[in-house]
């Protein structure tokens, strides 16, 4: 059964009626920007968390996604994973922010075991110990500062964005990150009710179908 997510599609669902299975083929929302929502909302943090509700009305007990995820520079012709954007500056990557309980999948099992490592090299390393990797960007940040920290301020600046897009495999070296985390495999278990309401709410609104 496939779930189709507004116009564009903004994401796509294919579920198996048998096993329960829901397998996220894709999820777009910038591409389509606000066709997503009828009020003109823009965002896709929210749009996985329509995509997560849709598998779970559909009967879906599982999500399985490849993490593909990647972004354009404002230049519409450099592109950066954003998974691995969002581990530099945070330890986690994008789609763990946005699924709490995402797990990586069993076919990305060596990869799970050097997760923990790599998280803590993103918390603890310092800009001094980064930045000789990336001598070009050296003045952006005071030596014991926290790496992440400055990449993030960078993050923040779209004036940065070919640099993370040239300099993502160093990036990766700086923080002892020896394996790609674009293209892995991830499961979530959907063990919430479907009708469970969240206490507080900071925004409404509603996906155009």
């Amino acid at each position: 059964m496939m779930v189709y997510g507004a116009k564009g599609p903004c994401f796509i669902l294919e579920i198996n009626p048998a096993t329960k299975h829901c397998t996220m083929i894709d999820l777009e929302a910038g591409r389509w920007g606000d066709t997503c929502f009828i009020d003109g909302y823009k965002n896709s943090a929210a749009l996985v968390k329509v995509a997560i509700w849709a598998a779970k009305r559909n009967g879906a007990i599982q999500i399985e996604l490849t993490d593909n995820s990647s972004i354009l520079c404002p230049d519409m012709i450099e592109k950066i994973h954003l998974s691995e954007l969002s581990f530099i500056t945070t330890g986690q990557t994008w789609y763990e922010r946005q699924m709490p309980g995402l797990r990586l999948g069993p076919l990305s099992a060596a990869l799970a075991d050097r997760l923990p490592v790599w998280r803590e090299n993103v918390k603890s390393r310092r800009w001094a110990e980064v930045a000789p990797f990336i001598v070009e960007v050296a003045d952006q940040g005071l030596g014991e500062e926290m790496a992440c920290d400055v990449l993030t301020r960078m993050k923040k600046s779209e004036a940065w964005c070919s640099f993370f897009a040239n300099n993502m495999d160093n990036l990766r070296r700086a923080f002892g990150i020896e394996r790609r985390i674009h293209g892995s495999l991830w499961i979530l278990h959907l063990t919430l009710p479907v009708g469970r309401k969240r206490k507080t709410q900071k925004r409404r609104s509603t996906l155009t179908w």
